[in-house]
């Protein structure tokens, strides 16, 4: 059963096809409210958070993916510690699904140069600045002058993160409704209801 409205979820099935068939959704459309997530790392600092656009997702595995400049400091922790936290929130169904990932830098490899290619040129400078993402300026400017060939994929990279747990959370006024599912290298392991 496809399930097409929050209202019409009731077993931990429906839930999570509900989520995952979502979040496959958002990876190719620009619209949806899951497109942009939160994606935090733990770092010397402590926990930090940033804004990163879902690339790809998929049920069997589940996983997820976002693009990365391989300098910048989210891959730093990510080095130090491959646990991270995925928020997405869709504000018109009132649904939030959290994912745990074990996350895995990907870089200079077929998948990353496949991808390269589908970027278009001028959003390729968003990995391919001279200076490593969060280096101090002389200004507030961004000038595309200072930017590498369009063509170096030098820095850019895919964030792969294997989905080890899912939280989803719906809000609705027949009751709110709660559920997490865990997951190993044979698929789903534990599924239940949460008190919301």
């Amino acid at each position: 059963m496809t399930v097409k409205s929050t209202r019409d979820i009731s077993t931990l099935d429906e839930v999570e096809n509900f989520a995952i068939s979502e979040l496959v959704e958002a990876a190719t459309n620009r619209k949806h409210s899951f497109r942009n997530a939160v994606f935090s790392t733990i770092g010397d600092a402590g926990p930090t958070s940033r804004i990163l656009v879902l690339r790809k997702a998929t049920d069997a595995p589940f996983a997820i993916q976002f693009h990365t400049d391989t300098r910048s400091g989210k891959v730093t922790d990510l080095r130090h510690d491959s646990r991270a936290s995925v928020l997405f929130w869709n504000p018109d169904q009132k649904i939030q699904v959290r994912l745990n990932v074990e996350a895995e830098m990907r870089s200079d490899t077929s998948e990353t140069a496949a991808a390269w290619k589908l970027i278009p040129i001028d959003a390729r400078n968003s990995y391919n600045t001279d200076l490593p993402p969060g280096s101090k300026t002389q200004g507030i400017a961004w000038r595309p002058a200072e930017q590498r060939n369009a063509a170096d994929a030098k820095f850019f990279g895919i964030i792969h993160g294997h989905v080890t747990a899912m939280e989803v959370l719906v809000l609705r006024r027949e009751g709110h409704l709660r559920a997490r599912f865990t997951y190993g290298a044979k698929g789903r392991g534990v599924a239940s209801f949460l008190v919301p």
